[in-house]
């Protein structure tokens, strides 16, 4: 039984074929986490996320930081509400745990923060000289939203950490924070040595601190074999000796670990536009406009650099640019590279829904039951392809589709060239869309063929 051709919506295979291409972030609009998908759901999915990914997650957007923060399973496992129970990390995170032999044997099951091992800290300074360091730039723990995270999951109300010839011990009954453990550490390393004779070492007139008892080694690095006993935590502390300020060995660590912090993204203010512009020239189409939605930097490098413009078919080129490894398998090349000189379609072409006969206004993108139409969206004045043509002949059954645009040809051109030629009235009143019976539901363009400013090919129909 074949559907009503002058039913309102796309045929039940349209929107069959749009579901299994979710190829659509071309309306930004028809993201699958729009305003009114279940908040729940969302937090479900994002519980599945790394320590790190999740922190990303938080710059989406105002929405998506306010389900990270205030979702309580997706607190714990940004280490900032309390749990009493140890979480399982994902599969990503198992290979960075703290989880050696010694700690399987006779360990209570727990998860350090991802960032205890990366702070850079010299025994015997303040806390304000913790620090993280990416490259040249350092930012201070206490500065940090993330110095008032637990120091684990599940919480640990005590720490004794042994430090060489003493013992660092923290307690808060709410539970040990990050900036507890290095405001001991700073405190417990700067303890003054009465009598320093006793260690057999000769320090003059000056009053040695028990950092100084380390000599050469007193770069903090972390926390080895440490285990869980109920509510305590015990350790050793891994001190590094140094080349000169934070060890060459630190840095090099620090830059794979970061980002817990969202300032030291690798994409911070200083780095180098043209840079960011080459990088994001390797995306195809779709991650491009994903990208767009960022922030109003990358939105603004998308849209002012020349060559990504292109590659989004928003400005004129009268040259052929390769697409990127992820799109070359879609397009429709084995026709064209026997017969046709080098060309991309848009993107979008394959998947707009319209029945011929109907006005331009009708031609729509679907995912569900939310349904943009193409003349509302920025992209209906994007480029059918690269590179632009003039001219555009399609073949439709009995009669062809010519659009002519001196600019270059673009999405809105097309189906509104199309939506007035299947619309002629041909013989006993009938249009030509109506002479097709049932085969009137645009599928896209096959074998198409570029001569030049010319484009040719055959528009597929469904039923």
């Amino acid at each position: 039984m074949h559907p009503d051709p002058h039913q309102s919506g796309p045929c039940t295979e349209v929107v069959l074929r749009l579901s299994k291409q979710t190829a659509l972030p071309f309306p930004t609009m028809l993201s699958p986490f729009r305003d009114d998908f279940p908040t729940e759901l969302i937090a479900k999915i994002l519980c599945n996320l790394p320590y790190r990914s999740l922190l990303a997650v938080l710059g989406v957007s105002k929405r998506f930081n306010a389900i990270v923060t205030e979702d309580p399973e997706l607190s714990v496992q940004l280490f900032k509400k309390s749990s009493k129970v140890y979480v399982k990390p994902c599969d990503d995170e198992r290979k960075n745990r703290c989880d050696n032999t010694l700690m399987k044997k006779f360990s209570d099951p727990f998860r350090f923060h991802p960032a205890l091992p990366s702070v850079s800290y010299m025994l015997g300074n303040s806390v304000e000289k913790a620090l993280f360091f990416a490259g040249d730039r350092e930012v201070r723990l206490i500065d940090l939203l993330i110095a008032n995270d637990f120091v684990s999951i599940p919480v640990v109300t005590m720490m004794d950490i042994s430090v060489h010839a003493f013992d660092v011990v923290v307690e808060n009954p709410e539970g040990v924070r990050l900036v507890d453990f290095f405001l001991e550490l700073a405190k417990e390393s700067s303890v003054v040595l009465e009598d320093s004779s006793v260690f057999g070492e000769d320090f003059g007139d000056e009053e040695p601190t028990r950092a100084d008892l380390l000599g050469d080694h007193k770069f903090y690095e972390g926390i080895e074999h440490p285990i869980r006993k109920g509510n305590l935590l015990m350790g050793t502390l891994m001190c590094q000796f140094p080349s000169s300020g934070p060890c060459i060995e630190v840095v090099l660590r620090l830059s794979k670990h970061l980002p817990f912090l969202l300032p030291l993204s690798p994409f911070r203010d200083t780095f180098p536009t043209e840079l960011i512009a080459k990088i994001l020239y390797n995306l195809p189409y779709r991650s491009l406009l994903a990208v767009l939605g960022v922030s109003k930097r990358f939105n603004t490098i998308l849209t002012e650099d020349p060559d990504l413009s292109v590659q989004l078919f928003k400005k004129s080129s009268k040259v052929y640019v390769e697409p990127c490894d992820d799109e070359r398998k879609n397009q429709y090349d084995t026709f064209m590279e026997k017969f046709s000189e080098p060309v991309r379609l848009h993107p979008a072409l394959p998947v707009v829904s319209y029945v011929l006969g109907n006005s331009v206004e009708k031609a729509s993108f679907f995912i569900g039951d939310n349904e943009a139409f193409l003349v509302d969206l920025a992209i209906a004045n994007d480029f059918v392809s690269i590179p632009v043509v003039t001219m555009m002949k399609i073949n439709v059954h009995s009669f062809n589709v010519v659009v002519k645009n001196p600019e270059g040809v673009r999405l809105v051109d097309f189906f509104r060239a199309l939506a007035k030629e299947s619309s002629v009235v041909v013989r006993r009143k009938m249009t030509r869309a109506e002479l097709m019976g049932d085969h009137i539901f645009y599928e896209g363009i096959e074998y198409p063929t570029r001569k030049g400013d010319l484009l040719m090919g055959t528009l597929m129909r469904g039923s």
